[in-house]
């Protein structure tokens, strides 16, 4: 096979056009975090903390632990149809506390008493773009696809028109 460097063009020349290509593959993976980031931006700035307190239980001995579960809007905007849902794990008892916007500034708080085992408790929330997203005690942030928003409803119970209002897209 014949090297030719009119055929095949120079070292020169391939090195510019691979340089040329990484620079492009680098520029869109910058693109791509940068939206990311965006994408995040106002939901980054919703916290939500849990505070357990023990307590003896007066009607039966043994403990009782009070959970005070709070979210806090600490973003420019408002945000909407949030909710906290707080279960004993292996149980099912609909303990959600919700309101339709919280403004700037605003808390959300909720007390749930317990004593058998661990709360599961996340905290749901709509920002000003629509997206939908669920921040767990521990802190973590995930944004809500399509599968898990139909978990979300489901776990909910919620009514066929609220569920048709908060999810339009």
């Amino acid at each position: 096979m014949d090297f030719n460097p009119d055929t095949w063009g120079t070292v020169a020349e391939w090195v510019g056009g691979v340089g040329t290509t990484a620079a492009f593959i680098a520029t869109f993976v910058v693109i791509l975090r940068d939206a990311k980031q965006r994408r995040r931006q106002q939901a980054r700035k919703i916290a939500f903390y849990v505070e357990d307190q023990p307590l003896a239980d007066l009607r039966g001995g043994g403990t009782v632990t009070y959970s005070n579960f709070t979210v806090a809007n600490l973003s420019d905007e408002p945000i909407y149809d949030v909710r906290i849902l707080a279960e004993p794990r292996g149980e099912y008892r609909n303990n959600v506390r919700s309101v339709r916007h919280l403004q700037p500034g605003d808390k959300l708080a909720y007390s749930v008493e317990w004593s058998t085992n661990a709360l599961l408790a996340p905290a749901l929330f709509r920002d000003n773009s629509g997206r939908r997203w669920h921040r767990d005690s521990r802190g973590e942030l995930h944004e809500l696809g399509l599968l898990r928003r139909k978990l979300w409803t489901q776990s909910m119970k919620i009514s066929r028109s609220e569920k048709s209002e908060i999810f339009a897209d």
